[in-house]
């Protein structure tokens, strides 16, 4: 997907751990797991959960401490997978 294709931020919430619930301008809601995301220097200060539950976004970034540390939306859309895949994963 080209960079002016990627949908924008609309909404982000927390769901659990370390992962976010993302949705995007097209209506498509993804999740993004940062778990992984801490093995970088400059993330690692955001990994408390006390901490990382204060994130900011606009329509272009999530970020954290006044945009100290952020995340691209391409980044986000690229990072992310689709709600309804982590769904079909569940076992009944």
């Amino acid at each position: 997907m080209n960079y002016e294709d990627i949908p924008l931020i609309v909404n982000v919430s927390y769901l659990h751990a370390h992962s976010l619930l993302v949705k995007f301008s097209n209506g498509e809601e993804r999740i993004l797991d940062m778990t992984d995301s801490f093995e970088v220097p400059a993330a690692l200060q955001y990994k408390p959960l006390s901490i990382f539950k204060k994130f900011d976004f606009d329509s272009t970034s999530l970020s954290w401490n006044n945009k100290d540390y952020s995340i691209g939306h391409d980044s986000i859309y690229n990072m992310s997978i689709p709600k309804r895949s982590l769904n079909a994963n569940k076992v009944s």
